[in-house]
């Protein structure tokens, strides 16, 4: 996978060109637990996350989402990202992309549906220095530098931290966490117009993220 230069401002560097005043953030859609995933996400999550033994996972499968009331199956491959200080794998949908990202401010992994420019991507990262400014001020930035921010309630138990944020073009969430003690956050961004098709393939994504040294999910 080709090595990538991040930065925090080009996270998602579409949403530059945002108005000056956005407009308030819709509720969430998973209103009920607002960081639950989004509605249609396959069923898996932490229920099912059970330890999956490293090196032991199939390099495709298959899996079933709901997209506006509608089950549709999706084929997945497996990726292994190995080249950060948290290595993981997880299943993509076989037409997302993946790219590594590797900079001066951390290591971690792009996955990427649609085409560039209007893409909702998944990004995991793991920064160098998380304790100069707190990955819990990390993640408010990264937040901020893509729209309107609003606190995530409700978050998942392995959420330390998170945030919504909407821009005229874009919409999406940082939520941060640990494993070993490191710290990580994770970003998904989407055009609103990716909406209905992008949250449960995401979902699917960290629903089948395991770590490599212990097998275990977020």
């Amino acid at each position: 996978m080709p090595r990538l230069s991040l930065c925090l401002a080009l996270a998602l560097a579409a949403c530059a060109d945002r108005a000056p005043s956005s407009p308030p953030l819709d509720p969430p859609r998973d209103a009920a637990s607002p960081d639950a995933g989004p509605p249609g996400a396959a069923p898996g999550g932490a229920a099912d996350a059970q330890p999956i033994a490293p090196g032991s996972r199939p390099e495709t499968a298959r899996d079933t989402i709901s997209v506006e009331g509608v089950d549709e199956p999706i084929d997945l491959r497996l990726v292994t990202i190995e080249d950060t200080p948290l290595p993981f794998s997880t299943y993509l949908p076989a037409d997302w992309s993946d790219d590594l990202l590797g900079s001066g401010e951390g290591t971690g992994a792009r996955f990427a549906m649609g085409e560039p420019g209007s893409e909702g991507v998944v990004t995991v990262f793991v920064p160098s220095e998380p304790n100069r400014a707190g990955i819990e001020e990390l993640a408010r930035v990264v937040a901020e530098s893509n729209g309107t921010v609003q606190p995530l309630t409700g978050a998942a138990p392995w959420v330390r931290a998170g945030h919504r944020f909407r821009s005229d073009a874009l919409v999406g969430r940082v939520r941060v966490g640990e494993h070993a003690g490191i710290p990580f956050y994770i970003l998904e961004t989407h055009p609103h117009e990716l909406g209905d098709g992008f949250g449960p393939r995401a979902a699917v994504v960290l629903d089948r993220l395991r770590w490599s040294d212990d097998g275990t999910a977020l």
